[in-house]
């Protein structure tokens, strides 16, 4: 992770102690958390690795709508 987003990450957990911080990456996308959209979030996935498409937007879109509509709170995008 590049370090201006480690200090953006840091940024966030300081002013939100309060709250619970995930970082959702391949390795933690399980189908308990993301039952809506988990086999076309592999799918997609395996169809990128096998073909080199970029399909990343498009899971990362599926995925966070998910995670606001099953455990609520904030959605931040950073271009940083």
């Amino acid at each position: 992770m590049p370090e201006s987003l480690r200090r953006i990450q840091s940024s966030i957990r300081e002013v939100n102690k309060g709250y619970k911080y995930i970082l959702w990456r391949r390795d933690n996308l399980t189908f308990h958390d993301f039952p809506m959209c988990y086999n076309f979030v592999a799918k997609a996935l395996e169809y990128e690795w096998a073909t080199g498409k970029n399909l990343q937007p498009w899971v990362q879109t599926l995925v966070s709508y998910e995670v606001l509509h099953n455990f609520g709170g904030f959605y931040f995008a950073s271009n940083a």
